[in-house]
This record gives structure tokens, sequence and C-alpha cells, in this order.
């Protein structure tokens, strides 16, 4: 048995198709690197004293209560400027020692 022969032109094939897959990846990743640039972006700073520099300390009491007689006591303390001009810092910073009884 013969098969007959269809006049039907075949399909074609799908050239234009790994181009544009490749395309549409790419866009993806485009706009998904976009949105996260843009997400981790801080907004602008507004600075609270305009015109000098502010000096502004995360905390201005140290209280360590009752420690003995040449113990080291080690503190931190956090500087920022919330000015809009630079903030130079010359010399060395003073430190009160408040001694109680």
């Amino acid at each position: 048995m013969k098969r007959a022969k269809s006049n039907a032109p075949a399909a074609p094939r799908p050239r234009r198709l790994l181009p544009a897959l490749l395309v549409g990846v790419v866009a993806v990743v485009l706009v998904v690197a976009v949105w996260l640039i843009q997400r981790n972006q801080q907004p602008p700073y507004t600075p609270e004293v305009a015109g000098a520099p502010a000096l502004r300390l995360d905390q201005t009491v140290l209280d360590y209560g009752d420690v003995r007689f040449e113990t080291p006591v080690e503190a931190e303390v956090k500087i920022r400027n919330v000015g809009d001009a630079p903030l130079q810092i010359q010399g060395e910073p003073r430190v009160e020692l408040l001694q109680g009884c």
C-alpha cells in the first residue's frame, strides 16, 4: 500500500524561536537587575542643621555601675554628622569621669 501524498505544505520550522527566547530572558534579567538596584538605594540625605556641621552621639552617658579601681573599662560611642558641612574632629575627644563616694 502506498501512502497518498498530501499537497499541504509542511509546517515551517520555528527558526526565530531561539532568538526570541533569548531576548525575552535578557529582558527579564535586566528588569530584575534594575529592580534590585532601585530597591537598595537609600533616600536622599536631609541635614538637620543647615550651613554648619553638627555632631550627634548615639549616647551621652555611660554608666557602668561600681567598677573596682584600675579596672579597665571600654566604651564605644558612635558619632554622626547631622549637618550639611564637613565635620572635623581635631585632637583627642575630652572625656569626663565622674567618681562617686
